[in-house]
């Protein structure tokens, strides 16, 4: 019973930070549906819905535990089961990796801003993603991070998610110029799945901007089919419109993906700690 009563309690105490953030994002909805409707203003409905349907069940399933403070056990109670796994709903996937990630380091204040294009998601809007980012010393086992997450898999390893990234970059202050610095980014959904981080290094010694872009890399469309061209082993990934990764394999030399339906695909290729990602249409 004990052990009952605390999950309903860490329910209500994940639900109570999750609802700070869904309320923020009502404005935006409000003002879509007043008349300023975007292509995925639907979606962003959906999403909004969804949550507060979540937030319904987590309260009808701590009712019980809530009735238990105020009154005697001999009240009333339910206690809900989540059944959405066995009810043909489906589990909350990660967001894309970000792609086109750059860094540009200014001398006289010794700051480095950090950029990259948005990531994608099947049920947040692209607007409403989250950030999370890493920065450490080449060779070094730490390292900065606005969010404590694991570095191979995404995951977000707290309940209470703060200094995630609102925006698509983030500026900081290097103490050390002749460094080589490795940084990466993730996407944070609204449901708090993290995705994989995209990774990219620097050196605030080298001047300007400086992309983390493949030369070696070709990847087009023909006859329908998504075509590669690559000069060694490459970790490629091709993603829909929603986010959901169609692809993920180890490649080398030349290849193609047929029968993919027709539609806008993000195709990320990784070499080492090099990414680059092309978006291409059937």
């Amino acid at each position: 019973m004990e052990d009952n009563r605390q999950e309903q309690v860490e329910a209500l105490e994940v639900m109570a930070e999750f609802n700070g953030r869904l309320v923020k994002n009502l404005p935006i909805l409000v003002k879509e549906l007043s008349g300023n409707r975007l292509e995925d203003t639907d979606k962003f409905l959906k999403s909004i819905i969804d949550a507060i349907n979540w937030e319904i069940q987590v309260v009808n399933g701590t009712m019980g535990w809530a009735q238990s403070n105020v009154c005697s056990f001999s009240c009333a109670t339910q206690l809900w089961k989540n059944t959405s796994s066995t009810a043909g709903i489906l589990p909350n996937e990660a967001p894309s990796t970000p792609y086109n990630l750059k860094s540009s380091y200014n001398k006289e204040t010794g700051m480095v801003t950090f950029s990259w294009d948005a990531a994608t998601d099947d049920v947040t809007p692209s607007r409403a993603l989250q950030y999370n980012i890493y920065v450490k010393k080449a060779g070094s086992k730490e390292y900065f991070m606005t969010v404590p997450a694991d570095l191979q898999t995404g995951f977000i390893k707290t309940g209470e998610i703060s200094g995630q990234i609102m925006t698509t970059s983030y500026s900081m202050y290097i103490d050390n110029e002749d460094t080589e610095y490795e940084w990466g980014v993730q996407a944070i959904d609204n449901g708090k799945r993290g995705g994989h981080f995209a990774l990219s290094s620097f050196n605030p010694a080298a001047t300007g901007t400086q992309e983390n872009k493949l030369s070696e890399v070709c990847v087009y469309t023909a006859n329908g089919d998504i075509h590669y061209n690559v000069s060694e082993n490459t970790i490629i990934e091709i993603i829909n419109t929603s986010g959901i990764s169609i692809v993920r394999a180890s490649v080398n030399g030349s290849g193609v993906y047929r029968d993919l339906e027709k539609g806008v695909y993000l195709v990320s290729t990784l070499i080492g700690k090099l990414s680059r990602t092309f978006k291409l249409a059937l």
